[in-house]
């Protein structure tokens, strides 16, 4: 048996911080146009990637970002 391969997207704001990451498994596909493509694997880092793909939370304990899409992938915010 095969493994499902899942794609992950993000959704940025309009100065590139990521405000929020997740799985095909878990976004409608009529609003996928509205994410933007990053990666794709195989297990809970990408099938669930709200919790399992960035090394920390989206948010810090303030609720600023802690992440920008830079160059086409995900960077710690300095």
């Amino acid at each position: 048996m095969q493994e499902k391969i899942y794609k992950v997207y993000i959704k940025i704001d309009d100065d590139n911080n990521i405000i929020a990451i997740n799985s095909d498994a878990f976004i409608e596909s009529e609003d996928i146009k509205n994410w933007i493509y990053i990666d794709e694997g195989i297990g809970d880092k990408y099938h669930h990637a709200q919790g399992n793909y960035l090394d920390k939370s989206v948010y810090d304990n303030l609720g600023n970002p802690q992440y920008k899409f830079v160059d086409g992938k995900p960077e710690l915010a300095q």
